[in-house]
């Protein structure tokens, strides 16, 4: 249950709903891929062909997207990942 809220980003509790929502969908997609399949097993998250091609093409994106998109913007996640996490803190607030 901890992993999946992790995986679905739930821990972004100072995110727009909508964008944590979507953000959250496409986390855990990717997420279930990186999974052992075992793993995937004991969280009862499944795996099919057709998840597998959207995954495969998602890839391919991110390649292109990698050699097109400057550094700074690529930064600009993982920033907003320390900012959550510093504000969490500073509140005591849980990570998810």
């Amino acid at each position: 249950e901890h992993l999946y809220g992790v995986a679905t980003l739930a821990f972004l509790a100072l995110l727009p709903a909508p964008i944590r929502l979507l953000a959250g969908r496409f986390n855990l997609f990717a997420t279930t891929w990186f999974l052992p399949a075992e793993f995937r097993g004991r969280m009862r998250m499944s795996w099919t062909a057709d998840q597998q091609r959207r995954f495969e093409r998602l890839l391919t994106g991110l390649r292109v997207a990698d050699r097109v998109i400057p550094h700074e913007v690529w930064l600009l996640g993982y920033q907003l990942y320390l900012w959550d996490m510093r504000i969490r803190d500073r509140f005591g607030k849980r990570v998810v």
